[in-house]
């Protein structure tokens, strides 16, 4: 008995066959024949319509799709299609309704919760999209996309904690799915957990090495964790990749900006204003490379269109807070400030960074109870997290270990370069100030802010001790390590400068690895910057630290740091045989000759009139002090922390608990 054949049924195998290997134009031909000659085959208008939309296609697939249906119409799979490819054409309204048809047809077809889900969600039915993917995830727990999508739409409600669940098991069912890394690493981000989204960044990258996305996501992650110099080189590949992304030059130019390169920084700029011109985050980021160059005048000509023209743009509002109080605009600038604080869609970091300079500007007027609401505000924003007992076990293990005795014992490395010069101590105690003073010696080189020490520090378990803790792994160190590891550095310090008698180090948290240091640089210099706590914990509550600092951002855990920063470097002064000079900032704006003439005795260096003279160099400083160092000393930063004293109650009792439990 011979079996019916169904019409065109080879036609419909070889034009399966073409599809399948990808010949997608040839598969189109022979289905527009089989259309053609069989006009009421199904399955012939089903598959020119998928060749159709994998051509991009999308209004010959909608047409062939629709034919389908005429033919077809319980069909499910091809309502669904439908839907699919309306959301491509922007019919997003028809695409809901085709998913919809499809789920009456069907209610487990997961596809169609997921298609359903998308188009929701550009309809801006966010919280009906997320139940969409839930059921999807529900249906098909191995659909790594849609445990991607369901996070996004978490993350779109403020819902942060489930969108990182959501990532990560996309990750688990899909490990090389790279936007779900992506996404992961901006979620942890954006919780205040930078660290562990440089891995799931750097993933991303591994995975999609020509994504420009992929590159600017490591790129904020590095910038977020005061790393400029990776910043920079992850933006450069982005804008390499998408030359064109007004975006990724902006944050280029950003990174520039904060490594004081304010040249190139101004390049980018101009390059993002080529692509977008008038774009208001590129005339505010000139404006902003002006004002760091005392431009002033420069810097307001460029944004007083924007402002003239009733402007709400953050990044405008922002600029013309830190150029107010030149202009004697400081209300204006205020009033300004108002109108991009009060849109609820403004970028999270950009709101931080408005609160902060609306807050120094209170703080100018004197109008302290505004002041600390803003200062507050800023730091709530983003609030990361700071383990006080982890770092007081780390403080604590450093001080057990690190005796007179097992410090004698241990090899110190055989070059004894004075070249060195660490100035560690609290931030916002007079470590750029006193940088700057030195710098302006002839023979000095000022570094900044250096990584290489706690890089070096982070990298020591791993090389020479796994699974021991820094402080243990000092122990495991040979001469020839101690050795190899001091030239690195070194050799840095020649490459920064080649001339210079002296090169300071000022990341003060080199506190933390000052025996470390004792080992390699036993010809070095520390220089250790004191403050009032209540000075320097407020000051530091009113800086803008974000990630690098997440102590910073409560009063209560700046009192625990400063308590545990105190108790190390009482434990150094009894350990350490490295000359170390102690300079109180108040002792220094009092008596600026005499504390300057001891600073520069103290390195050995012949007497120089420019170091009373530091605010008139042309040295670029990157900290948060990059304005101050321009001024001659003044005394209105000290005992600053009594206009606050009313909001300072939570700060003092961390402080004294923390003093009285050392004491027992």
């Amino acid at each position: 008995m011979n079996r019916k054949r169904s019409p065109g049924g080879s036609g419909k195998q070889e034009a399966l066959a073409l599809l399948q290997s990808g010949r997608l134009v040839e598969a189109r031909e022979l289905c527009a024949r089989l259309c053609k000659r069989h006009v009421n085959d199904a399955d012939a208008w089903h598959m020119l319509c998928v060749t159709q939309a994998r051509l991009g296609s999308f209004e010959a697939a909608r047409d062939a799709c629709r034919r389908t249906l005429a033919l077809r119409p319980s069909s499910a799979e091809t309502h669904d299609m439908l839907g699919a490819i309306l959301q491509e054409l922007g019919e997003v309204d028809e695409a809901v309704a085709e998913h919809r048809r499809a789920l009456r047809l069907n209610p487990d077809y997961a596809g169609a919760h997921y298609n359903l889900g998308n188009a929701l969600r550009r309809r801006g039915g966010i919280a009906d999209a997320e139940s969409c993917f839930r059921m999807t995830v529900r249906l098909q727990p191995g659909f790594a996309m849609a445990h991607n999508n369901l996070g996004n739409t978490l993350e779109a409600q403020g819902k942060t904690a489930e969108a990182i669940e959501s990532y990560r098991a996309a990750i688990q069912v899909g490990p090389r799915y790279p936007d779900a890394w992506m996404n992961l690493g901006r979620a942890l981000l954006d919780s205040g957990e930078p660290e562990a989204a440089r891995p799931a960044c750097a993933t991303a990258v591994h995975l999609a090495p020509g994504s420009a996305q992929a590159y600017r996501g490591l790129g904020m992650v590095c910038e977020r964790l005061g790393r400029y110099d990776d910043a920079v080189s992850q933006y450069r590949k982005a804008a390499a990749i998408a030359p064109e992304n007004a975006e990724a030059r902006l944050e280029l130019a950003g990174a520039l900006q904060r490594l004081g390169r304010l040249d190139e920084a101004k390049t980018e700029f101009e390059h993002a204003l080529a692509i977008v011109p008038g774009n208001p985050q590129a005339v505010a980021g000139l404006a902003h490379v002006f004002e760091r160059q005392g431009e002033l005048e420069t810097a307001h000509g460029l944004i007083r269109p924007l402002i003239g023209a009733g402007s709400d743009d953050g990044y405008v509002a922002l600029v013309f807070c830190r150029i107010s109080e030149q202009l004697g605009r400081e209300h204006e600038a205020l009033a300004l400030a108002e109108r991009p604080l009060g849109n609820a869609s403004l970028p999270a970091a950009l709101r931080r960074e408005l609160h902060f300079a609306v807050a120094r500007i209170y703080d100018r007027l004197g109008q302290v109870d505004n002041a600390f609401a803003h200062f507050r505000q800023a730091n709530d924003e983003g609030l990361g997290r700071f383990d006080a007992g982890g770092f007081a076990d780390q403080v604590n293990e450093q001080r057990e270990f690190c005796t007179p005795d097992r410090m004698a014992r241990l090899p110190h490395a055989a070059e004894r370069s004075e070249r060195p010069v660490f100035i560690v101590g609290m931030p916002r105690s007079g470590t750029s100030l006193v940088e700057q003073i030195l710098a302006s010696h002839p023979q000095v080189y000022g570094a900044g802010e250096l990584q290489d020490l706690p890089d070096l520090a982070a990298s020591l378990p791993a090389r020479f001790a796994p699974g021991r803790t820094y402080a243990q792994t000092l122990e495991r160190l040979r001469p020839r390590d101690v050795d190899e590891l001091a030239r690195g550095y070194l050799e840095h310090l020649q490459r920064l400068s080649p001339q210079a008698t002296r090169v300071t180090d000022k990341m003060p948290h080199n506190f933390l690895h000052l025996g470390l240091i004792e080992l390699l640089f036993p010809g070095a210099r520390i220089i250790h910057c004191l403050r009032d706590p209540l000075d320097t914990c407020l000051s530091c509550y009113f800086q803008d630290f974000g990630a690098r600092h997440p102590y910073s951002a409560k009063l209560a855990w700046l009192g625990a740091y400063y308590r545990q920063y105190e108790r190390l470097m009482a434990h150094w002064r009894g350990v350490l045989t490295l000359p170390m000079f102690e300079i109180r900032y108040e002792d220094l704006v009092a008596d600026q000759e005499t504390w300057t003439r001891r600073l520069v005795e103290f390195c050995a260096l012949p007497w120089d009139e420019h170091c009373l003279r530091f605010h008139e160099s042309r040295r670029i400083v990157n900290t948060a002090s990059y304005a101050q160092v321009r001024r001659p000393l003044y005394q209105s930063s000290v005992g600053r922390w009594r206009h606050y004293d009313p909001y300072l109650h939570e700060l003092r009792e961390t402080l004294e608990d923390d003093r009285t439990r050392a004491a027992t």
